[in-house]
């Protein structure tokens, strides 16, 4: 079972060694009541789930916030799960339901998720998510990139222009303030343009060349982030996710000519399984697991 745990909802589906076997259930995240709220949507589709599939062997979960994966406990929880710091999510659900449960941040399992799509066996991988905010993950030499305090792959909180836009990090010019798509938002209503998200500048692009600045600006910036994360990493693949990736018809092509100026080779992919990434990635690490513990599925 792979589960996704988000600010908004929780979501999970089954999955074999292939591909995803049961339909994906669904339950609205109560963040007003705080972890319990939580673990109440979390419980209700785990119970879902195993009602239609009661052989279900172990549960992945994939969650908002840095995530100690020795203990299953939420080391720090951003403001979107309130109340779910702390929380030691394997003991939670264990008293319910009896099985292994493996906990991991969201982005990593995403990461897992897409690498598992896109059927190719990289021995390294970065994914850069463009959304609300700007989130990452690194898969180097076979492996999770997790950090010694769980802060692997936090991509938007890296600084990318001294003392620029302040970030509710706490730090000023963090990247995250630059290439998200609230970022984008931003700057194209700064710019004096009535928008509410950024697939819109994009579309205004195609015909005003105030706001086609505004894209190759935005463009310019993604490339540095790649630049600056093939220069550190140097892994086969950057994937980049989130909700920007869905304008890509808009920006790809610019985004291409803009790294292949560059004097290191970026090999580039978009994201291909959307929104049940975390998901999948969840579930294909349980299956890892089984592997590298010789027990069959």
């Amino acid at each position: 079972m792979g589960i996704d745990i988000g600010g908004t909802s929780i979501k999970g589906a089954v999955y074999n060694e292939h591909k995803r076997v049961s339909s994906i259930k669904n339950r609205t995240t109560e963040v007003a009541h705080g972890k319990e709220g939580i673990l109440k949507g979390l419980l209700e589709v785990i119970e879902e789930l195993m009602h239609d599939f009661p052989e279900t062997a172990s549960i992945g979960i994939g969650t908002a916030g840095r995530v100690n994966t020795d203990s299953g406990e939420i080391v720090y929880s951003t403001p979107n799960l309130p109340g779910w710091q702390g929380t030691n999510v394997p003991k939670e659900i264990q008293q319910i339901v009896p099985l292994p449960v493996m906990v991991d941040n969201d982005a990593n399992t995403a990461l897992i998720g897409e690498i598992w799509a896109q059927q190719k066996s990289y021995h390294s991988a970065v994914l850069l998510t463009l959304g609300t905010g700007v989130g990452g993950a690194a898969f180097l030499n076979g492996k999770l990139v997790r950090g010694h305090q769980w802060n692997g792959g936090e991509f938007g909180h890296s600084i990318f222009i001294p003392d620029g836009r302040p970030c509710n990090c706490g730090m000023n010019g963090c990247l995250e303030q630059y290439i998200s798509g609230s970022a984008l938002t931003r700057e194209a209503q700064e710019s004096g343009f009535t928008i509410t998200h950024g697939r819109e500048i994009f579309q205004i692009a195609e015909t005003n060349s105030s706001a086609s600045k505004i894209v190759q600006q935005y463009v310019k910036h993604v490339a540095l982030a790649l630049y600056n994360i093939q220069t550190t990493l140097d892994p086969e693949v950057i994937i980049i996710g989130g909700g920007v990736i869905d304008s890509k018809t808009h920006w790809w092509q610019l985004l291409l000519e803009r790294i292949e100026g560059f004097p290191i080779s970026i090999y580039v992919q978009p994201a291909v399984l959307g929104n049940e990434a975390g998901m999948a990635g969840a579930a294909k690490l349980c299956l890892e697991e089984k592997h590298q513990k010789g027990v069959t599925t």
